[in-house]
């Protein structure tokens, strides 16, 4: 003999079909919430990169190699390029605290 009637039984249904689908609700909302703050990360140290960056990579450093040349067949007239990556070194500090691998990976910049 069954205890519970059929509408006991559609009503215990429905209850655990509406917790399971507020638990998945609650799981995809939180995994969202991470992609969309992992994105936003992304997007705000690209503009940092960016900004950091693109003046010493696109402008300056090139500017300095020009001047480096080869005399009885060693490299001279370095000091520049040296002082520049010396200043992006410098510039690019911010990453020591907001991404410390990345900056760890160019701390071996050369230094003043």
């Amino acid at each position: 003999m069954n205890v519970y009637g059929t509408e006991e039984i559609v009503a215990i249904t429905s209850a655990a079909i509406a917790f399971i689908s507020m638990l998945i609700t609650i799981v995809l909302f939180y995994f969202n919430y991470r992609q969309v703050s992992n994105l936003n990360n992304v997007s705000l140290n690209s503009k940092y990169f960016e900004k950091i960056f693109d003046k010493h990579l696109i402008d300056l450093i090139p500017n300095t190699r020009k001047y480096i040349r080869f005399q009885n067949d060693k490299l001279v007239d370095t000091s520049k390029l040296v002082d520049e990556l010396s200043k992006l070194r410098v510039d690019a500090l911010y990453f020591k605290y907001s991404n410390k691998e990345f900056y760890s990976s160019i701390k071996v910049l050369p230094k003043k």
